[in-house]
């Protein structure tokens, strides 16, 4: 919430789930300026100098124990009128914009194709029966439906950006990219994580040296940090209700 004070407004509120806060010195934030009219009505967004009394940034760990999201809090915070962007009450209209963008972003088309390159060069490695993983007919077909499915997300990625290169601007397609793209991503990482599995078979650990190695402590890590990719940006259920409404007209 912020209330206007002259040529200053005051911020009061918390914000969840801030990627990478804990290493920004600015951030945008949606603030209610008024509670008058529809609920996307009376937003305003405001930028807010975090290197000032009154806001505080606390740390949340992931499942894999990654810092990558924070949560903000702000407290009877001044921020001068000048940091307005927009019209007062028209954040809505710069948001919806904003998120068009990111989901196309959070397609993460670019980290699922060095995942895949990663997944790809470990079906080279040796497995338990002493042949290489890529000769297991299973294992060999789910990592070839993931890589289709990346390659049709990828075609898709490239119909939008010729969209918007012709003038258009983003509509509900970047919905489906977003939930495609992060359940791509969580295929890919889980199938590293039963590559690794597999190899540890072939290769155990002995009690002496007493550590997971770090490419199977990375992939854990990596497995576990992208749970979030379905929910951040506009869940998938989110998601799934933008494609009925506007491309389903349900």
């Amino acid at each position: 919430r912020a209330v206007r004070d002259g040529d200053d407004y005051i911020v009061n509120g918390t914000k969840l789930w801030t990627s990478w806060a804990h290493m920004a010195n600015k951030i945008f934030c949606l603030v209610r300026t008024s509670a008058d009219g529809p609920k996307q009505a009376g937003i305003s967004f405001l930028l807010i100098d975090m290197e000032q009394p009154g806001v505080t940034i606390s740390p949340i760990l992931t499942l894999g124990g990654m810092h990558a999201v924070n949560e903000v809090q702000i407290t009877d915070v001044r921020v001068p009128v000048a940091n307005l962007l927009g019209q007062e009450g028209d954040a809505w209209t710069i948001t919806k914009f904003l998120l068009g963008h990111e989901r196309l972003v959070g397609a993460g088309i670019g980290p699922s194709m060095a995942l895949s390159r990663q997944l790809r060069g470990a079906l080279g490695r040796i497995g338990p029966g002493g042949a290489p993983l890529g000769d297991d007919p299973v294992l060999a077909q789910r990592v070839a439906e993931v890589e289709t499915d990346l390659l049709a997300l990828r075609y898709t990625a490239y119909r939008v950006l010729a969209d918007e290169l012709s003038g258009k601007a983003p509509g509900p397609e970047v919905s489906v990219l977003k939930i495609r793209g992060g359940e791509v991503q969580q295929a890919l990482t889980e199938l590293l994580m039963e590559v690794g599995e597999i190899v540890s078979l072939t290769h155990p650990l002995t009690v002496s040296e007493g550590v997971v190695p770090i490419e199977s402590a990375y992939m854990a890590q990596q497995h576990f940090d992208r749970r979030k990719l379905t929910i951040y940006g506009g869940s998938s259920e989110i998601q799934r209700n933008i494609i009925a409404r506007r491309l389903l007209n349900v």
